[in-house]
């Protein structure tokens, strides 16, 4: 089945097939999306949340509102794992502490975090724009609002960095010349 497929599956089956757990299952396992479409039993269901959330991130956004979505936003093993697929909305939606937690910003942030949700005092600190710059280059150009993109050790991340594109280093130069 297409990917498209796969994430529909549930949306065209009978209430009782969506209702029945062995199905519902069987449908995250192929994509985590399906949550959408099963039963409200089991978009409350943590088992069933954890298996699709494990399969695509993304697909916590169906886990309808209750005890075990507020359980989950706490889990710092699991907003860590579901932060990879969509860390706009796990960082607008998750327990305070994480927007202080630096290896929960930088895991954020590397995959894809716009920098406007990331705490002000980051956009300062060199060591961790080294680390977010080592991790993933391109995120270099998302600086543009901050002194740091001028910093020649925040720019010199970026030639460090394993697999900057020409596009990275070729920015990193125009803005810190004394890399050259």
């Amino acid at each position: 089945l297409g990917s498209e497929c796969r994430f529909q599956i549930l949306r065209f089956v009978s209430q009782r097939l969506r209702a029945d757990r062995e199905v519902v299952e069987a449908a995250v396992q192929q994509s985590g999306l399906n949550l959408k479409h099963a039963c409200y039993q089991w978009r409350r269901d943590r088992e069933i949340v954890l298996q699709a959330c494990a399969q695509n991130g993304a697909a916590f956004r169906y886990c309808l509102p209750g005890s075990v979505k507020d359980e989950l936003f706490k889990d710092e093993e699991f907003l860590l794992q579901v932060v990879k697929s969509c860390p706009n909305f796990v960082m607008k939606n998750c327990d305070s502490r994480f927007s202080s937690n630096r290896e929960f910003l930088l895991q954020a942030v590397v995959n894809g975090l716009d920098m406007d949700l990331l705490p002000e005092a980051y956009h300062l600190d060199v060591g961790f724009l080294r680390e977010m710059i080592h991790a993933s280059p391109r995120r270099y150009r998302d600086l543009s609002l901050t002194p740091m993109k001028e910093s020649l050790e925040v720019a010199l991340a970026v030639c460090q960095a394993k697999d900057p594109s020409d596009d990275d280093l070729l920015e990193a130069t125009e803005n810190c010349p004394e890399l050259l």
